[in-house]
């Protein structure tokens, strides 16, 4: 089970209250806090004096608000951005996808298409629109299984053809908010979790304003149960879509067998690997993800 503490807690008598993610009763917990209301539990810090603050001795998430401003650019990020893909998605990708790749305020400096089911000729026409179309990237690879291949396999694939450190998983039917590499890399470099998770929004013709102040949540971001929900003051969570610290990939791969979920199974996986532990997995809570809505189109 998920729970989101510091806003939606609030210890009343030595009784916390607290918002499981994916459910909307309310289940209390009783702890110490010598009988004192200590109300709205709330982290409010600048990148220049930050503080992680964990609700009590035994909490499984810390909290931390973040200045928006305080995000450093560059005009490269230090990131291979790969895809999976299948020939059926290509014509969103060239619609969607490209455009949001080239409207990132810090480019990739390394874009993997991991394509099954092609051939060898949408693989290199392929390559070179990309190479045309995102000159401010430094590599541009198609890497083609001309037979079957499910999601899993795809990911895999294009996560060892990466050379960077740091592999943004992007799927070709979604768009990205034009600051998400940006946010990704700055954070890697300050806190080089073993994955990060973000929110979303709904429609990929929609850009999001991104908030002024945004949360951190690190620890036991998923349990052995699932991925639950981050609040929908959170924006949500996006689970198929993480940043992964490449060497993540040499210990833990994605299921090849499994038409489905096999994106909650390597989040699970990897916890399972490195533990729960304040490096393992980091949610970023701002929109980075601009999610394609089949129920109410693109």
């Amino acid at each position: 089970m998920l729970w989101l503490v510091g806003d939606c807690a609030r210890l009343v008598n030595g009784v916390r209250f607290e918002v499981p993610f994916f459910e909307e009763k309310v289940e209390k917990e009783v702890i110490k806090s010598n009988g004192q209301d200590t109300g709205m539990l709330q982290v409010q810090a600048n990148l220049a004096s930050l503080q992680w603050e964990s609700m009590d001795e035994n909490a499984a998430l810390r909290k931390v608000w973040l200045n928006l401003a305080d995000v450093k650019s560059t005009a490269t990020a230090p990131v291979c951005l790969a895809i999976p893909a299948v020939p059926e998605d290509l014509g969103q990708f060239r619609k969607v996808g490209v455009p949001s790749i080239h409207a990132q305020t810090s480019q990739p400096s390394e874009l993997i298409i991991a394509l099954s089911s092609g051939t060898k000729q949408q693989a290199q026409e392929l390559e070179s629109e990309l190479k045309q179309k995102l000159t401010g990237i430094n590599r541009v690879l198609v890497s083609l299984k001309e037979g079957k291949a499910l999601a899993g396999e795809n990911r895999n694939r294009a996560a060892h053809a990466c050379k960077s450190d740091l592999v943004v998983f992007f799927d070709s039917d979604d768009a990205m908010h034009p600051r998400r590499l940006e946010v990704l890399s700055d954070l890697y470099k300050r806190f080089k979790p073993k994955v990060m998770l973000a929110g979303y929004s709904q429609g990929t013709a929609h850009i999001p304003t991104l908030d002024e102040k945004f949360v951190l949540i690190e620890g036991e971001i998923i349990s052995t149960d699932g991925l639950g929900i981050l609040g929908k003051e959170h924006h949500w969570v996006h689970q198929g879509q993480p940043a992964v610290e490449r060497s993540v990939f040499d210990l833990v791969k994605e299921r090849n067998d499994l038409s489905l979920g096999q994106d909650v199974r390597f989040l699970n996986d990897v916890l399972h690997k490195f533990g729960k532990q304040k490096d393992t997995m980091l949610y970023i809570g701002q929109p980075l993800i601009r999610f394609g809505n089949w129920q109410s189109g693109r």
